[in-house]
């Protein structure tokens, strides 16, 4: 942590005796820090309480097809884990954004190859592949909602707006449509891979893209 005078706040390691990465840090107003990404360490710190405090990864036979995710949340000073939580199942799972609303809800988002990922009944996708979207309680204890988004590989990011609604930004992996296309939006399902975030922000607001394609 970077403080307003340019100093180091604090430093710290994070992680266990496996490979962990960190993919996304957010603040909330009161300068506790959220951390997100995916271990491959069983051992990794979790807190007592929270949704998974045990690991569900496989074993890695290659580097990159195993592994959970992860959000954790750090005190201001960096000194103390609040809670700390995985967050997947049987195949790889790897969150690659999160953020918080004022309430301190906690909002991640990334890709997982589990299909048996951890949803909620009556979101948008409650079973499919790929991309998810989910929202914590403040205390990590409880899945508010969590949604699969399987026209989209990975949700690289999102923004939560003041009304509750989250707009996420990804990209796509598949030529064929093997999930269903975000509604009222260009099929992301048939990218080929490219970033929709800036038409679908286009089209939400009522304007056509760039190039002209709605």
């Amino acid at each position: 942590k970077i403080v307003d005078d340019g100093q180091l706040g604090y430093l710290t390691y994070f992680g266990g005796l496996g490979s962990d990465e960190i993919w996304g840090v957010a603040l909330d107003r009161r300068g506790n820090t959220y951390i997100t990404g995916r271990t491959q360490s069983p051992d990794f710190p979790v807190t007592p309480g929270v949704i998974q405090p045990v690991y569900r990864g496989p074993g890695c036979e290659i580097q990159w097809d195993c592994g959970d995710a992860f959000v954790s949340k750090l005190d201001p000073t960096g000194s103390r884990l609040v809670w700390s939580t995985f967050l997947g199942s049987a195949g790889w799972d790897r969150a690659t954004a999160v953020t918080v609303d004022t309430s301190e809800n906690v909002f991640v988002s990334g890709s997982s190859s589990s299909a048996s990922f951890p949803t909620t009944p009556g979101t948008y996708e409650p079973a499919g592949s790929d991309g998810f979207v989910a929202k914590l309680s403040p205390d990590a204890t409880r899945m508010i909602w969590g949604t699969r988004l399987s026209s989209t590989y990975s949700v690289n990011g999102m923004f939560v707006n003041s009304s509750g609604e989250v707009f996420v930004v990804g990209d796509v992996a598949h030529r064929e449509q093997d999930g269903r296309p975000l509604p009222g939006v260009a099929q992301v399902a048939i990218q080929g891979g490219r970033h929709v975030g800036r038409m679908i922000a286009a089209r939400t607001s009522g304007r056509t893209s760039r190039s002209g394609h709605p």
